[in-house]
């Protein structure tokens, strides 16, 4: 027996294998013909457009490749069944560091490196037989690619989007360039090379992205197709504060300034000011010379300084917003805009203020402020001559700096009758805050404000492999924009002229901007350019712009790569390029697949990780007899768990690797990779197919008539329930697929079905019912697997004799409602049959409801009894 099952075993899994080299030719072409239905006729106006979003060239597919770009064929396939016009693309996100450095090691140029690789994966891709439009295939690395990204540059820079400035930045020592704030992990590591992070002045390129803050945070609400917990990252991310801007002037003019300028979201409590505090990189700070009209001290400044911000760099137990330190500046003050006769307050530097947060500097009220009081414990005693205390602008608490141990913080309440402004006495802080905020705009010291932590987008980079910055600088004209007719600057003319002409001027001593940008710059467009790959003259034509209906992808790039492709999508629509959405959002629907994590052996005693072929056949390690631990973690060479999907794909066919993949979780878990499992998926195609051949033919007809034309007797029960679970197991896929989450049901639907088809061959349904089921199951099947379903296809196709079959997605119909009950009819309680009556048959009364059943010769004419027991569905006859 054991032989028989290995041996069948085998023959499955080469009859898997061999449709994919029968049918793939067919299964990946784009487009296919669709049965007309009427329903399918009136969608197939609808365009849709599914996109995963597009890999890194390195070389080598890797099973989360594989479940991103199962998913997204899946789903293409699925409306393409549904007669839509479907734009399902692929390309390479082909410039950045790793490509780089991997070239530097070989000695070979980044982009031989980086074609080669894609050639590989091209056929690596190939092997699971997506249906890719490949005429629609992008490299961001192609000069007719990054020819238009550069030209976004121009745009950005020509409606102010665009500028350079000197800044403090994230340098990576290992990778030698810059790296966004988003770049650099909480370890204050860079994201690629895992370097300690350093801080460095150079000037920089920026994208004004905190321009469009309010519109990418607003616009959040709208997006319905998208996660929650991926729009809560972003609001995070870009983190609006409402509150008021208040000015408050200086006692006397220092360094060209008349005032300094803070931001709180409390002005209430602007009578309990006794301190400002401005950040590290406070404009007052940026010219050391002028230091010495703001402290006696001006080394103790600059040490201070410099100390602050080496504390922040490479330690990640350090947190700046805690800091208690500060550095008095001896030599100014400020006055209260609101309180100008009372007595002036000092001004202080410290780290726990950031810098370009609004204006850089905030007012300290250490009664209303945990860190404000900590702070102020810590340095009040530097200010010489003091006689300020903390003050409450609420009623009925002790605010003596030796008496109290934390501040009294109140967000509530009504305004002390001893406040020093009298307007806000006695108000409620809500209604004070507003009063306070019209006093301020009266007198010209405030106005009411919205700030964002979003800071402006860093796009430099200095490395070689990516696309230059079309920007010329001139001696006399500065930066000047290299002329769209002499778009792109290749990386040849960037990297080996030595001086180029001025646009401008025509000076010949000018030099090419030699940066490159950020590579989310390239992936934060590409989705246009598909849409329009070939097109020479424009970016892309405004008319064929549309909205990503599917967008699929990993949530790790929910802040970076999606916050960036919104921001740009907007401004395309600025500019006129993009009009198919009136928020000129990118993408209707986010699908964030989880990360695939692989079996990891590890050996009881020692915690050593263990190689596959450490483990004998019984599933024990070979060196001690012992059973391994067992874990599922992200895959990685030194753990020994990773997984080849080309490996899996010629063991066990692309079809059944494919919906292994989905039945193994839902598609935005994490997926535990175990390849045995896969045997469950392969014995469930096998069924199908084997289902195909022996389904009885009765009086065979056309393909139209078991389609659309099915008829049966809806006084059976048994058809009845056989239509109705069909109906209901029909809805349930169309649901997961439109869904696109649930894919791992859309499997176990398949597989509930094809039971239910088997096991209702054996009883007495309609045939016309169970060969409708059929044809549907198998069309149903084709997204996941089509090969399989194409095998099928042509299978029933030779035995019923139909010349074409074209294919069609099934529309659920409503269940019928029986007008009859299957009933249980018992004698002292043991069941002796079941029969098909009206349903309103145990309303009867008990002489009715036997004369009823001897009339149907169902009882005999002597049957005596002491009473009858009645239900909905059952008939008890008690003797």
């Amino acid at each position: 027996m054991l032989k028989k099952n290995v041996a069948y075993r085998a023959y499955a899994t080469d009859r898997l294998l061999s449709l994919s080299k029968k049918w793939s030719k067919k299964t990946t072409k784009p487009d296919f013909k669709i049965y007309p239905s009427p329903e399918s006729m009136a969608n197939g106006k609808l365009s849709k457009y599914i996109l995963a979003m597009f890999p890194y060239p390195s070389g080598n597919l890797h099973i989360g490749h594989l479940r991103v770009y199962t998913i997204s064929d899946t789903i293409s396939r699925y409306y393409r069944l549904k007669n839509h016009p479907v734009i399902h693309p692929i390309g390479w996100d082909a410039f950045g560091l790793p490509a780089e450095n991997a070239a530097i090691d070989r000695g070979i140029s980044p982009e031989t490196w980086t074609k080669s690789n894609i050639a590989s994966m091209t056929l690596q891709m190939k092997a699971f037989d997506p249906a890719f439009d490949w005429n629609r295939e992008l490299k961001t690395c192609d000069e007719n690619y990054y020819k238009w990204t550069q030209w976004i540059f121009k745009k950005l820079f020509e409606n102010g989007l665009a500028y350079r400035k000197m800044s403090e930045i994230n340098w990576d020592p290992v990778d030698k360039t810059v790296l966004a704030n988003e770049q650099v992990d909480a370890e204050g590591k860079s994201w690629r090379s895992g370097a300690i992070v350093e801080k460095k002045m150079l000037k920089q390129w920026f994208f004004k992205i905190s321009d469009y803050s309010e519109r990418l945070l607003g616009d959040l609400g709208a997006l319905k197709g998208w996660p929650d917990k991926v729009k809560q990252m972003q609001r995070n991310w870009i983190g609006q504060s409402k509150g008021t801007i208040i000015k408050f002037p200086l006692t006397k003019p220092v360094n060209n300034l008349n005032e300094l300028v803070t931001f709180t979201s409390r002005s209430e409590t602007l009578a309990s000011v006794q301190y400002l505090t401005i950040g590290l990189r406070h404009p007052l700070l940026a010219d050391e010379s002028k230091m010495i009209n703001l402290t006696e001290d001006v080394e103790a400044l600059k040490q201070f300084i410099k100390i602050e911000t080496s504390k922040n760099v490479g330690n990640k137990n350090y947190n700046p917003l805690l800091s208690k330190e500060g550095f008095l500046l001896n030599k100014i003050s400020i006055k209260n805009p609101l309180l100008p006769n009372e007595e002036a307050l000092p001004v202080f530097v410290s780290s726990y203020v950031i810098s370009d947060y609004g204006p850089g500097a905030v007012m300290g009220c250490p009664t209303h402020d945990t860190r404000d009081f900590e702070f102020w414990k810590l340095n009040n005693s530097k200010v010489p001559n003091k006689t300020l205390k903390p003050v409450s602008v609420v009623p009925d608490v002790s605010c003596d700096i030796n008496s109290i141990e934390l501040p009294y913080i109140a967000k509530q309440g009504t305004i002390s009758k001893l406040n020093k402004i009298k307007e806000i006495r006695g108000q409620n802080l809500k209604i004070a805050k507003k009063t306070v905020d019209e006093m301020l705009q009266k007198i010209g010291m405030g106005r009411d404000t919205t700030n964002y932590k979003l800071r402006d987008w860093l796009i430099s980079r200095q490395r070689k492999w990516g696309t230059p910055i079309p920007v010329i600088h001139c001696q006399e004209c500065g930066p000047v924009l290299v002329e769209d007719e002499n778009l792109p600057v290749t990386l040849k003319q960037q990297q080996d002229e030595a001086t180029c002409k001025c646009p401008k001027c025509s000076r010949t001593d000018a030099i090419r901007e030699k940066d490159t940008m950020d590579t989310f710059i390239d992936s934060s467009w590409y989705f246009f350019r598909h849409l329009d790959p070939k097109n020479r003259t424009q970016i892309i034509e405004p008319k064929k712009s549309k909205k990503v209906d599917v967008y699929i992808g990993g949530v790790e790039h929910a802040i970076l790569h999606l916050l960036y492709s919104r921001f740009i999508s907007k401004f395309m629509k600025d500019i006129g390029y993009y009009t198919d959405d009136a928020l000129g959002e990118p993408f209707e629907k986010l699908i964030t697949q989880g990360m695939v994590h692989g079996k990891t052996l590890i050996n009881p005693d020692n915690g050593r990780f263990l190689k596959p072929e450490e483990i004998d056949q019984h599933g024990k390690i070979k060196a001690n007899g012992k059973i391994p631990k067992i874990a599922f973690e992200k895959m990685s060479k030194s753990k020994y768990n990773g997984a080849d999907p080309l490996e899996c794909i010629s063991k066990h066919s692309s079809d059944a690797t494919r919906a292994h993949i989905l039945f193994q979780a839902p598609v935005t878990d994490a997926l535990q990779w175990d390849e045995q499992k896969i045997a469950g998926v392969k014995k469930w195609l096998h069924k199908l197919l084997t289902l195909c051949e022996s389904i009885e033919v009765k009086n065979a007809k056309s393909y139209e008539e078991y389609i659309d034309r099915i008829v049966f007797d809806k006084s059976s029960d048994l058809d009845l329930q056989f239509f109705n679970k069909l109906q209901k197991i029909c809805k349930s896929i169309d649901v997961s697929f439109t869904d696109g989450k649930s894919l791992n049901t859309v499997i176990s639907d398949y597989m509930i079905l094809t039971n239910l088809i088997v096991d209702s061959s054996q009883q007495d349904v309609a045939n016309d019912l169970l060969i409708n089921a059929t044809i549907k199951l198998v069309h149903m099947t084709y997204p996941v697997a089509p090969n399989v379903s194409e095998e099928c296809i042509d299978i029933l196709s030779k035995r019923f004799k139909w010349a074409e079959v074209p294919k069609f997605w099934p529309k659920p119909e409503e269940p019928i409602t029986s007008s009859t009950t299957s009933y249980k009819i018992l004698i002292n309680n043991k069941k002796k049959f079941d029969v098909s009556l009206d349903s309103e048959s145990h309303k009867l009364s008990d002489d009715d409801i036997v004369k009823m059943l001897i009339k149907n010769n169902l009882i005999a004419n002597d049957i005596t009894y002491k009473r009858l027991i009645k239900t909905s569905k059952i008939f008890n006859f008690v003797q």
